[in-house]
């Protein structure tokens, strides 16, 4: 683990734990990513992004070297739901209803364990934020994509 911020193993813990869940509720055609995949992207898939750093002290020194740091930030994500050639959806509401399937199973995932496997000993709590959401029409179909953040509290130890 970083000694400088507990941002590396959380970002791991929820990818690791977003792809399993993705494939555990039957969404296989979904990845997710830490950051735009470029041309690999896929046609469904959810992207963490920025970091947000609200707050980080150091609630004990004893020395020189690293010792405790709380943290509160948040990590963008957006969900996307691209139609392709062959498959594209016909109408907005396909895509629209796709890509709620999928913010149904990464909301599922900070329910059903908001530290994502790091324990509580590194994340204190970590909850879902507010939502922008849009459709836009291509030449290839409908597309879809939600974003927000995830708001996490961790403490490096």
């Amino acid at each position: 683990m970083s000694t400088t911020s507990t941002v590396p193993a959380v970002i791991d813990a929820y990818l690791s734990a977003v792809n399993t869940k993705m494939t555990a509720d039957g969404l296989t055609d979904v990845i997710a990513y830490e950051t735009w995949p470029g041309p690999e992207s896929a046609r469904e898939m959810v992207v963490l992004g920025d970091i947000n750093w609200t707050e980080a002290e150091f609630p004990v020194l004893t020395n020189a070297g690293r010792t405790q740091r709380d943290e509160l930030y948040t990590i963008d994500f957006s969900i996307w739901v691209i139609g392709g050639s062959g498959d594209a959806p016909s109408d907005p509401s396909e895509s629209r209803d796709r890509a709620f399937e999928i913010m149904e199973s990464l909301e599922n995932v900070l329910a059903t364990d908001p530290t994502a496997g790091t324990n509580y000993q590194t994340v204190s709590w970590a909850k879902h934020n507010a939502e922008t959401a849009a459709a836009a029409q291509f030449e290839w179909g409908w597309a879809y994509v939600i974003t927000g953040n995830i708001a996490v509290k961790a403490r490096l130890r």
